[in-house]
């Protein structure tokens, strides 16, 4: 949908001309809409992988102790995001695989020196990735809050400093590395580490209807507001928090307003197993369904409903069998 819409989101910068077709858009049909909103807001989906990236890192090795020996972490991950990439990524660059970028695109560095030049343009994240493993180091070792709320005031304020110069290719640059993401990305480690218990979440658990109004009109007016946008990220993850977080059973009355039922939940389990295969299948497949778009020989919805099919059957084949592979390589390696 984002591909074939004409308005587009302001994922790396702020362009005040995208949100001016946003405002100004006025045929407002039930395909026209649904087309509008994943095209301009689905980018705010990246916030709840950066958000939960921070969260997890915190569980694993801080809350179940695994061990974090540097280099055996950093090497760790490198490989389990390498091994996750190859094989859509070969399918996706085949021809284009013996080339400076591709060198730069297999060491996850090409977010550093030509971010335009990434194939599929999605695997950005897997650059991202990869600064952020290597900054959480820095941040297991430093567990004061203090270095938590000082980084990310501290990037929000360069955002901020950008914001009148916008849109500008600096700022372009930055959004496609990690000093930006921080913030989100801290402010998981931030919840994980005790901020699900703070006073703060308790206020929200206690007026749960009334902070999902304050946080939906906070992140939707950031999210079109040229002085606000750089907090637009923040308000969404305390959306996507006030709505989906639950307090433990103990904790909390069973019948509590934020009960979700258990099939919804299976499912958000499920898509969340699969996860990274949806990540990497899905711009290869993309390629083609966009394809059969301008081919004009099928209905969009139609192309829709196959390309979702597909690629969450790939998946679902695709990252069990990924898996199953990575603790052999590790261990090959090792």
């Amino acid at each position: 949908m984002h591909l074939i819409c004409n308005i587009k989101e302001c994922e790396y910068d702020f362009y005040p001309e995208n949100v001016e077709m946003l405002l100004s858009f006025k045929s407002l049909s039930p395909e026209n809409l649904l087309f509008l909103l994943f095209s301009f807001f689905g980018w705010y989906g990246v916030m709840a992988f950066v958000f939960l990236s921070g969260y997890g890192l915190v569980m694993k090795y801080e809350k179940k102790g695994a061990p974090l020996h540097p280099w055996s972490y950093l090497k760790h991950n490198y490989v389990k995001l390498l091994l996750l990439m190859s094989v859509p990524w070969f399918l996706y660059s085949y021809g284009h695989l013996f080339t400076p970028v591709s060198a730069y695109q297999l060491t996850f560095t090409i977010n550093l020196f030509s971010p335009d030049d990434i194939m599929p343009g999605v695997y950005w994240y897997f650059g991202l990735a990869l600064q952020l493993y290597v900054l959480y180091v820095f941040f297991y070792y430093k567990r004061s809050d203090k270095w938590l709320y000082g980084v990310s005031l501290a990037m929000l304020v360069l955002g901020f400093a950008f914001m009148p110069l916008s849109p500008n290719p600096i700022h372009y640059h930055l959004r496609y590395n990690s000093p930006l993401w921080l913030p989100v990305f801290l402010m998981g480690v931030w919840f994980a580490r005790g901020g699900k218990d703070s006073s703060v979440m308790d206020f929200v658990a206690s007026h749960r209807t009334l902070s999902m109004l304050a946080f939906f009109i906070l992140w939707v007016c950031s999210s079109v507001m040229k002085l606000l946008w750089v907090l637009s990220p923040i308000f969404f993850v305390l959306l996507m928090i006030t709505i989906f977080h639950e307090r433990r059973l103990d904790d909390a009355p069973h019948n509590s307003t934020g009960k979700i039922s258990s099939a919804f939940r299976n499912c958000l389990v499920f898509l969340g197993t699969i996860s990274p295969g949806i990540f990497v299948w899905h711009p290869y497949f993309r390629r083609l369904a966009i394809q059969a778009y301008y081919a004009g020989d099928m209905n969009v919805w139609l192309i829709l409903l196959l390309y979702l099919l597909v690629t969450l059957l790939v998946s679902s084949l695709y990252t069990p069998l990924y898996r199953r592979v990575l603790p052999k390589v590790l261990l090959w390696l090792k």
